[in-house]
């Protein structure tokens, strides 16, 4: 039976704008391959971290990978499953309760938004064949009033094409309302929630960040208080930021986004890290996988 490397994240994790669309040149390839491991990688195309927290602690109490999971509907949506992959998985890695050898997770976008739709709110999908569907919406343009850590008005949102348009309204308007210390207080939620999950699963984990310019210049409004609400109001025990980097201390870390740009090496034209620096990641990654095993030992 051969052991995985369990990855989550956003189109940084898929390989976006890779030219291979196999994705054998993305980094979670990359360090697979490196140390014979199956590639499970869980990553989607504009994921917010939301959804990178339900993906990862479903895909691994299940042991089952979400993309090669197919149900028959109409021809309006593109399938995800490749049949000899699927055979090696239910061989290699299903049907068994062995867990993955690392888990890498990339954390998103902090102002990125998971709906779960009923398809009969939209006739034109799947012809009510499915019930519930999730889909993501997130910036296509992204700025913030670093003053008043509200989201520029000038920001627009692009949403899945299953999303029937009052959602993309509704869903635009709240992620447009959703200020920034809200945004980055349910990011750090998720990310807590991953960390303990993986511990009390006894799954070594690395964490990183897709581009942290969108973390670092946040990290002082950990410290705003905040308060909970009601007829009365009292102060909360949200964590300042002291608390919060003694938890998660990549969150000062340097981004994929940034490590590029540092190197110089070529991104794609809408904004993602490409061949030259998917291997530079792996390489980040495979260093830090022998850190871990070398503490153990």
């Amino acid at each position: 039976m051969s052991d995985a490397l369990f990855t989550n994240g956003c189109s940084f994790v898929v390989g976006h704008e890779l030219k291979d669309l196999t994705r054998i040149d993305r980094f979670s390839n990359l360090v697979a391959k490196h140390f014979g491991w199956f590639d499970w990688n869980e990553g989607k195309v504009g994921a917010g971290n939301g959804r990178i927290m339900r993906t990862t602690i479903n895909s691994i109490l299940q042991n089952n990978v979400y993309y090669f999971r197919k149900k028959d509907v109409p021809g309006q949506v593109e399938t995800y499953e490749n049949v000899k992959i699927r055979k090696w998985f239910d061989r290699e890695i299903g049907q068994r309760d062995r867990k993955p050898k690392v888990a890498v997770i990339m954390w998103s976008g902090v102002n990125r938004l998971e709906t779960l739709t009923a398809s009969k709110e939209e006739k034109n999908v799947f012809n009510y064949k499915l019930d519930y569907h999730w889909s993501n919406g997130f910036w296509s343009r992204f700025q913030f009033d670093p003053k008043h850590l509200t989201i520029n008005p000038s920001s627009q949102c692009t949403w899945d094409p299953w999303s029937p348009e009052h959602v993309k309204k509704a869903g635009t308007d709240y992620m447009k309302i959703r200020n920034m210390v809200w945004a980055f207080r349910d990011t750090i939620n998720n990310m807590l929630a991953v960390k303990y999950f993986l511990e009390a699963q006894e799954i070594p984990q690395l964490h990183y960040l897709f581009c942290g310019g969108q973390y670092k210049p946040l990290l002082h409004i950990l410290d705003i208080p905040t308060f909970e609400a009601s007829n009365i109001w009292w102060e909360a025990l949200d964590l300042n930021k002291e608390q919060v980097l003694k938890e998660l201390p990549f969150l000062e870390s340097e981004g994929f986004l940034e490590m590029t740009e540092r190197l110089q090496l070529p991104i794609g034209e809408r904004g993602h890290p490409l061949e030259e620096a998917h291997e530079a990641m792996a390489t980040r990654i495979i260093k830090d996988i022998n850190g871990i095993y070398k503490e153990n030992n």
